[in-house]
C-alpha cells in the first residue's frame, strides 16, 4: 500500500473519531438555552393558591322571575354563591347552538348575569359537561334558566354578548328540578327585586334594604422576591436600584408602589403584533397567576378588554366586591404579541378580621329613585348598580377597613355614592 494511501486512511479514521466525540458532547452537555427563554417558568409560591375557572368566574347577580312577572333575588350573597356552586354540579346534555331568539317562554325563569363576557368554550370548566363536538368562539354574559314543568327539565340558554347567537342545554335531574321549583313556590331565601328600565341598561336590584357589616382586617405582606423569581426568566440577573423599589434585568422591570402595597411589572420588548383570541387570553392570564400561586384572596373575573388584551380580577370579601380600592384589590394583566406585557396587583392579603360592625344600606331601587333628583348624574347613563365595599388602609396598624356602600357604573368607571341625604330622609320617615 502506498504511503499516501495509508496517510489518507489514518486521517479519515481520526476525523470519524472526532465527529463521534463531538456528537457525544452535544448529547451529554447540559442545555442552558431554556434558562433565558421567555417561556421559562420558575416554580414559585408567593403565598396564595392555584384556582380552577369555576372558583374565579362567578355571577354578579341572579334574578328569579315568577309567573306573575315579579322579581326576586337571594336575601344574602352567601346563599347566592351556594346556589351557583350547586349549578356547577349540573350535568349538561342535548347541547345545541343557533341564532339567538329573544323569546320568553313564560313560567319560572332565572337570569344569571356575569360581570363581563365569559368564553362559551369555558362551559366544560364551569359545569359537568361530557358532550362531544366543537364549541363556538363567542362569549356570553347572560344565562337564562327555565323550568319546563311538562318534562321536569331545567333548560339553559347562554346568550352571546352581541345577542347574535345562543347555546342551549338541558339538565335532566329530578332532584335538582324540584329544588329549583321550591324557590318559586315557597320564596325561601329570597327577597323582592325591582326591574329598572330607565337606566342605560336594564338593571335588576334589591327592593329591600341590604344588611352588611363593616370589617377591620389585618394584612400580611407578600415578599417581593417571590414575584422576581416568578416573573423574570433569569432571577439571578435582576438587580434592585439603590434608593427606590425598582427591579430590572435590563429588559423587564418591576416597580413597587404605594409604600410597598402594590407592584407593576413591565415587559416592553415585543417582536410581533400577535393578538390572542378571547378564550386564549383568559387562559394565559389564569395560568400565569396559577404558575406562582398568585390567588391571595377571593378574586373573581371582573373585566376583559379583548382589543387592549387586558383582563382584571377583583377582590371580594364576604361575596361583595371591593370597588373603591385605590388600586389595591385588583389583579390585572395585559398581554402583547402572545407574551405578558404588564402585571399589576396588590402585595398584601387580608387575614382574619379584628372587628366588625353591622350596618344597613338603602334598597337599590331607592338609590336609583334618589339619583333621579340629583343634578350630578343622568340616570339614563347609569349602566349598573352594586352594593360593595370601599377600602381604607391604615399604615399605622397594617390593617384595612372595609366600608359598605352603593356604587354605580357611570362614565366608564365605578363611583361610590354619598347617600347621607337619602339615609337622613329614610331615618325621618
Amino acid at each position: 500500500m502506498k504511503f499516501e494511501t495509508v496517510k489518507s486512511l489514518i486521517l479519515f479514521i481520526l476525523v470519524g473519531i472526532s465527529l463521534l466525540l463531538t456528537l457525544g458532547l452535544w448529547h451529554d452537555s447540559p442545555r442552558y438555552e431554556k434558562v433565558y427563554d421567555s417561556s421559562y417558568v420558575n416554580e414559585v409560591d408567593v403565598g396564595g393558591n392555584e384556582e380552577k375557572k369555576r372558583e374565579i368566574i362567578e355571577p354578579s347577580n341572579i334574578v328569579f322571575q315568577s309567573n306573575q312577572g315579579t322579581y326576586f333575588g337571594f336575601d344574602s350573597k352567601k346563599k347566592e354563591k351556594r346556589f351557583y356552586k350547586e349549578m356547577n354540579t349540573w350535568k349538561l346534555s342535548d347541547v345545541l347552538t343557533d341564532s339567538y331568539e329573544n323569546e320568553n317562554k313564560g313560567g319560572y325563569q332565572i337570569e344569571v348575569e356575569f360581570p363581563t363576557g365569559v368564553p362559551i368554550s369555558f362551559i366544560p370548566s364551569l359545569f359537568e359537561y361530557t358532550e362531544e363536538g366543537f364549541l363556538p368562539s363567542w362569549s356570553f354574559k347572560r344565562l337564562y334558566i327555565t323550568l319546563n314543568e311538562a318534562s321536569s327539565l331545567i333548560e339553559l340558554k347562554f346568550v352571546s354578548t352581541d345577542e347574535v347567537y345562543e347555546l342551549t342545554a338541558d339538565v335532566k335531574n329530578q332532584r335538582q328540578f324540584d329544588e329549583m321549583k321550591e324557590y318559586f313556590t315557597t320564596g325561601k331565601d329570597l327577597k323582592h327585586y325591582k326591574k329598572i328600565e330607565d337606566t342605560k341598561n336594564v338593571i335588576y336590584t334589591t327592593d329591600e334594604k341590604v344588611s352588611m357589616k363593616q370589617w377591620t382586617l389585618p394584612t400580611d405582606m407578600l415578599e417581593e422576591k417571590g414575584f422576581v423569581d416568578a416573573l423574570f426568566s433569569n432571577p439571578s440577573s435582576v438587580w434592585k436600584n439603590t434608593g427606590e423599589a425598582y427591579y430590572s434585568d435590563g429588559q423587564r422591570g418591576m416597580r413597587i408602589s404605594q409604600d410597598g402595597l402594590s407592584m407593576e411589572y413591565i415587559n416592553p420588548l415585543q417582536e410581533t403584533d400577535e393578538t390572542l383570541d378571547y378564550s386564549d387570553l383568559l387562559d394565559r392570564v389564569i395560568d400565569k397567576i396559577n404558575d406562582h400561586k398568585g390567588w391571595t384572596g377571593d378574586y373573581n373575573l371582573f373585566y376583559v378588554d379583548k382589543k387592549a388584551q387586558k383582563a382584571q380580577f377583583k377582590l371580594y370579601y364576604q361575596n361583595y366586591p371591593i370597588l373603591n380600592d385605590k388600586g389595591l384589590t385588583s389583579i390585572e394583566q395585559q398581554w402583547r404579541a402572545g407574551e405578558l406585557y404588564s402585571y399589576r396587583r396588590p402585595l398584601f392579603k387580608l387575614t382574619n378580621p379584628l372587628a366588625s360592625e353591622s350596618t344597613e344600606l338603602p334598597a337599590g331601587s331607592a338609590v336609583i329613585e334618589f339619583l333621579k333628583t340629583e343634578a350630578d348624574y343622568n340616570v339614563d347613563e347609569i349602566e349598573d348598580i352594586q352594593a360593595g365595599y370601599s377600602l381604607d388602609y391604615s399604615e399605622d396598624y397594617n390593617s384595612v377597613t372595609l366600608i359598605p356602600a352603593w356604587f354605580i357604573y357611570y362614565d366608564k368607571g365605578w363611583i361610590e355614592l354619598d347617600l347621607n341625604d337619602l339615609k337622613d330622609k329614610e331615618g325621618n320617615e
